[in-house]
């Protein structure tokens, strides 16, 4: 299915990673079948047994830099003819793939041991709508691109403030409805089918 030209997303995967050599490395990939939704884990690090965080076969850094508090991200999608699905996190799946176009998506980046939200310049996201282009950045807890208006996202792009990124990776990737699941992009970098005129399949 193509909307206005580009193909829909259906769905979204994301994780955290520490920075360092493992951070540079996208997660490893999934397959094209939706994956369980993972429980909202803190990147929580052992400076020297890093564990991952997995869902949709995404990975992440579990380390915590030194006198820095651990951070979550949990994520929840706006899908057409259904509405608001429940927050996942760790790589989880938010969305559908195979079904409805994904409309609208909220990334929220908490303090892992209070679950407190952290400031709305933590992260930033910006959706491609079909329709309209590229909307204006929102930050954390906001909503990108739109609800009840029939419009489909066809990529994004997520962007950690400067002290965050600094500390951590934000990894995505989208499930396209033309080509399944695409590359893993990272820090601010287009994730959908307007990032490549070929997209490439994991």
């Amino acid at each position: 299915k193509r909307v206005s030209g580009a193909a829909a997303v259906l769905a979204v995967a994301a994780a955290l990673a520490l920075c360092g050599p493992a951070a540079y490395a996208a997660p490893a990939a999934a397959g094209d079948a939706q994956a369980e939704a993972a429980q909202a884990d803190a990147v929580q690090p052992e400076p020297s047994q890093p564990e991952s965080a997995q869902a949709d076969g995404a990975q992440a850094e579990a380390a915590r830099p030194d006198g820095a508090a651990a951070v979550s991200l949990s994520y929840s999608a706006h899908v057409s003819n259904i509405g608001w699905m429940g927050a996942v996190a760790g790589g989880g799946v938010a969305g559908t793939t195979g079904r409805a176009p994904l409309e609208a998506l909220r990334l929220v980046l908490s303090d892992a041991s209070t679950g407190e939200p952290l400031g709305a310049d933590a992260i930033s996201v910006e959706a491609h709508v079909s329709n309209v282009g590229w909307q204006a950045a929102v930050g954390n807890g906001g909503t990108a691109g739109t609800t009840g208006q029939s419009r489909a996202v066809e990529a994004l792009r997520v962007r950690l403030s400067a002290d965050l990124s600094a500390r951590y990776t934000v990894w995505y990737r989208v499930h396209s409805a033309e080509f399944g699941w695409l590359d893993w992009a990272c820090d601010g970098a287009d994730a959908g089918w307007r990032a490549t005129a070929a997209p490439s399949r994991p």
